[in-house]
């Protein structure tokens, strides 16, 4: 049973005079689900799938939500990051309380609180005079520039200043009027407050600069604005960062002082801590590269100093119940929060009380999610996210007919298009060639940093093995084999594979050598095909990990490396991710040689020719024992033809209809046992 198994994590804990149903926690996350506002131009309000989003985890029996960044004053305007496109939601209009409601409404009729975030971004904002039009001054602290963007703020005045106190108090009413159950300032994450709490943003010498106490005085103008704004009845909280890990900034000592100072206000009722400013960003939102639970000493850390207040913590990359029930049964902290975690299972409570952990789909902490901020969020283990109004938990009904089901190829398109169509009811055999599951997939969980993978292709064999989906391994899928099964439907999810010639869209032809025997591809390489020697080149036109993982694994191994690509960056893909940072650390521990702005021009005996594509000035490199060409892929699909007119409906899914990523494949895998 679940109460015996995670005792301190389904115990009831209080915030203020809100109870809450057990001791995880949502954290606020950009959604990037906001709709822009027909009567405010420029601004947004939540939508139809912030609702069903958020009522599919409190459904999944989450304790506690905290709804993302919602804007509070007309400085704020646009969204995190200096993007754009406004996909932040407005809370300081008062005509916007409906829209709010209606996602309380459909939290609390699950059982879950909802607690609504105020964040000012500051210099991280995009204010603009009109949509899409040219910006308006940015507000800060001082004129310190934000990190990520070439974006230079000016020092907020003291008008100013009581003008968007005044913004958070309007926004804290609404929210109360619209049914929430509490209020959290983000004074973390680089955000305005924040940016007037460390020393590091905050140049000041008036009254809200200088001492600690004097940079605190903002956060204690907010704090006391809105709570006159609520009153008792409602939480009120703060996020707080537990180390800035800036020069300069504050430091784990500082923001213990900070926490301390926030808690004898009695003004708050919890703290929500985290680590990461947006100079640490790719800790802030650890990717797979990180071990799991980053921030949990640093929260401990801080933890000592708060006495009165719930101590919420976000110890990032949290996907076990079991690690959540040992930070609270540690006192570690009194409620644990995750965002990913969530994101890929929104029945992560639910399955942990009912213990069933196995059940939880594992986040592979690959940061999909954090590229889809504009568009909205999505998850590339998780279709549904969301899609929770068509696809979501309660979505599955039987089908009529149950069909008979052949899925050929058990990559990861593959592996959900069986689980759905078993999920409907189907009769579903599952093929593949190989001797295990996870097609491509498997070969990047043996790449550096990418182990994690493994796990969700392990809940995938336990979710089949449960669904009752007959699995074929080591068994080659014919045309006429898979006719004799009298199949009512076919999905082909065979894949894809590098091209062996280098071809790719920069250079649309082979690139002279390829057929040399010391040129490989990346799966000879990870199939453990080809013996590398001591003197590696890797063609680099993907842009994502393979490359990059395999020449750190290459140079682990003493081999020396060079990663030759004609982008301006190596792996320029996992940029949006924040995984970019981590894997060019690693590469550069490894002494790998990067040379982007660069391409093969000829691969000769035991020599390859690089050029410069701007300058076409050429390089020479000697005694290379190998060539791995990370360029264009090839489907495999010849079995569609060959089936054509054997089976009436055939569904060609993922890399075997276009060689994309393992998002699309997902996505179409599950696409097509939803159209069965």
């Amino acid at each position: 049973m679940a109460d015996i198994a995670y005792p301190h994590l389904f115990q009831p804990i209080r915030i203020g005079a809100v109870e809450i149903r057990n001791r995880l926690y949502m954290t606020a996350h950009g959604l990037g689900y906001a709709v822009p506002d027909p009567e405010m131009p420029g601004y947004s309000i939540p939508s139809d799938r912030h609702i069903a989003y958020y009522e599919e985890r409190a459904r999944g029996g989450i304790g506690l939500i905290i709804q993302e960044s919602t804007v509070p004053h007309p400085s704020s305007q646009g969204s995190a990051f200096g993007y754009q496109t406004a996909t932040v939601a407005a809370a300081f209009a008062e005509k916007n309380v409906p829209h709010f409601a209606r996602v309380a409404e459909a939290v609390h009729r699950h059982g879950a609180k909802l607690f609504l975030q105020l964040w000012h971004g500051g210099h991280h904002a995009d204010p603009r005079w009109h949509p899409g039009g040219p910006k308006r001054p940015l507000l800060s602290a001082s004129d310190v520039p934000a990190v990520e963007a070439y974006a230079i703020p000016r020092a907020a005045s003291i008008e100013e200043i009581r003008s968007i106190v005044d913004g958070f108090a309007q926004s804290a009413r609404n929210a109360k009027a619209a049914g929430y159950d509490g209020i959290e300032i983000q004074g973390a994450h680089s955000a305005l407050v924040e940016q007037f709490l460390s020393p590091f943003y905050n140049k000041r010498d008036d009254a809200y600069g200088g001492s600690a106490q004097k940079r605190l005085r903002f956060a204690f103008e907010l704090l006391e604005a809105v709570r006159g704004a609520v009153g008792p009845s409602l939480a009120v909280g703060f996020r707080l960062n537990t180390d800035e890990l800036l020069p300069g900034g504050l430091s784990d000592e500082d923001c213990a002082d900070v926490a301390r100072r926030l808690d004898e206000t009695g003004l708050v009722d919890f703290l929500d801590l985290d680590i990461g400013t947006m100079h640490t960003a790719p800790l802030m939102i650890a990717g797979s590269y990180v071990p799991k639970l980053p921030a949990e000493d640093f929260i401990a850390a801080v933890r000592p100093a708060i006495n009165r207040a719930v101590v919420l913590g976000c110890p990032g990359r949290m996907n076990d119940p079991a690690d959540a029930e040992r930070l609270v049964a540690e006192g570690k902290m009194d409620m644990v929060g995750a965002a990913r975690a969530h994101i890929a299972e929104p029945e992560f409570a639910r399955l942990a009380q009912a213990g069933r952990p196995e059940k939880i789909r594992p986040c592979i902490a690959c940061n999909h999610c954090l590229e889809g901020i504009l568009s909205g969020v999505a998850c590339v283990i998780n279709p549904a996210t969301g899609r929770e109004a068509a696809w979501g938990v309660q979505s599955f009904a039987a089908a009529v007919p149950r069909k008979r089901v052949v899925v050929i190829g058990a990559g990861p398109a593959g592996l959900e298009a069986a689980r759905v169509a078993a999920l409907r009811g189907h009769e579903v055999r599952l093929i593949d060639r190989r001797d295990h599951i996870g097609g491509a997939q498997s070969l990047m969980a043996t790449l550096p940093g990418r182990e994690v993978v493994d796990d969700v292709l392990r809940w995938y064999e336990r979710e089949l093995g449960d669904l009752g989906v007959a699995l074929h391994l080591n068994e080659e899928a014919r045309a006429d084999a898979i006719a004799a099964l009298q199949p009512d439907a076919v999905v082909i999810a065979t894949g894809a594979r590098f091209e062996r010639t280098g071809v790719t869209g920069f250079i649309a032809a082979p690139i002279p050598g390829w057929d040399r025997p010391f040129v490989f591809t990346p799966e000879q390489i990870l199939e453990a095909e080809a013996e590398c020697g001591d003197r590696v080149i890797v063609l680099d036109e993907e842009g994502q990990s393979t490359a990059a993982g395999i020449a750190e694994r290459l140079a682990t191994g003493g081999a020396k490396v060079d990663i030759v690509t004609r982008w301006q960056l190596v792996a320029p893909r996992l940029q949006g991710s924040g995984q970019f940072a981590w894997v060019l650390t690693r590469l550069y521990a490894q002494g790998v040689t990067l040379r982007p702005n660069h391409y093969l021009k000829e691969i000769g005996d035991r020599r390859v020719t690089l050029f410069n594509i701007f300058s076409n000035e050429e390089t020479e490199i000697g005694d290379v024992t190998a060539v791995v060409l990370v360029g264009a892929k090839r489907r495999e699909d010849d079995l569609a033809a060959a089936l054509r007119d054997k089976v009436a409906e055939i569904h060609l899914v993922g890399d075997a209809a276009a060689p994309r990523s393992l998002f699309e494949a997902g996505y179409e895998g599950h696409r097509a046992a939803r159209l069965i």
